[in-house]
């Protein structure tokens, strides 16, 4: 049903206005996403990190969205916590670190205000987003037509297993994406439909069930020179009954007795 709607407004409003750009909205975009890419000219990523969403959720939607074949632009708020939060200004530096994060990842940039019940514009909004957009303007050369090179390529969790723990967001896409953005990796985050060319390693964090087809993919990856990481339960089957991908080289032993393990050290020669 939500198909067939987004389907028949997008064919109405177009043939009206051939040009004009249709999103329709949502707090976050993921895989799910790919089968209503009909539907859209672009898609916003909204994304207040200090209003719920937190710092790690447009780096994650941002790497996975661009890879989609649409126009992006990330969405942040004027507000410190979220929308219509009237009495709160954003942190000037902070404010700046959003809107220069999303261009550095490949989106445009936008700022959110509503209008105060009172119906008057607050100047000081304005000032506040206009310094920032002084330094978005400044960076404007450099980010037409870029396009982000990566040679790490992460598969999210998000496609098996839907959004859920920290932020809404795999608890095991946030870990990877904040160690390979602090070790100053240059990657996209996948699907199990992406095109894995261009990339040498391929990271499978803690919940990638590997079936058939994807077995194919990533044992062509493999072949043609690529690498593979994979953590915890990633490249077991479907079913969890033992590691699907044989260029691991490992078989499946169970769940450890005991986690988180530890180790005492002892007396040299014991």
């Amino acid at each position: 049903v939500l198909f067939s709607f987004q389907d028949r407004l997008f064919d109405v409003v177009r043939s009206r206005h051939p040009e004009a750009t249709v999103f329709f909205n949502s707090g976050h975009a993921g895989p799910k996403h790919r089968k209503m890419l009909g539907a859209f000219t672009h898609l916003e990523l909204e994304s207040l990190p200090s209003g719920g969403w937190g710092y790690m959720h447009f780096p994650l939607a941002q790497r996975y969205a661009r890879g989609l074949g649409r126009d992006t632009m990330g969405m942040t708020g004027k507000f410190h916590t979220s929308w219509g939060d009237f009495s709160s200004f954003k942190n000037p530096a902070a404010l700046e670190f959003e809107c220069l994060n999303m261009l550095s990842l490949g989106a445009k940039c936008s700022i959110g205000d509503q209008l105060h019940p009172s119906g008057r514009i607050c100047p000081e909004t304005y000032d506040l987003i206009g310094g920032v957009y002084a330094k978005v303007e400044a960076a404007e050369p450099w980010c037409r037509g870029a396009e982000p090179v990566a040679d790490v390529a992460l598969m999210t969790p998000e496609e098996f297993a839907g959004t859920g723990g920290h932020g809404g967001l795999p608890p095991a896409a946030i870990g990877a994406c904040r160690m390979l953005q602090e070790a100053r990796c240059q990657f996209d985050i996948i699907d199990s439909q992406s095109d894995l060319s261009g990339y040498k390693v391929l990271v499978l964090p803690d919940e990638i069930p590997v079936d058939a087809a994807l077995v194919a993919k990533v044992s062509a990856f493999v072949a043609g020179g690529g690498a593979v990481l994979a953590s915890y339960r990633s490249g077991l089957s479907p079913e969890g009954d033992g590691f699907s991908l044989e260029e691991l080289g490992v078989s499946l032993k169970g769940p450890a007795e005991f986690s988180p393990d530890f180790v005492v050290p002892g007396e040299l020669g014991e």
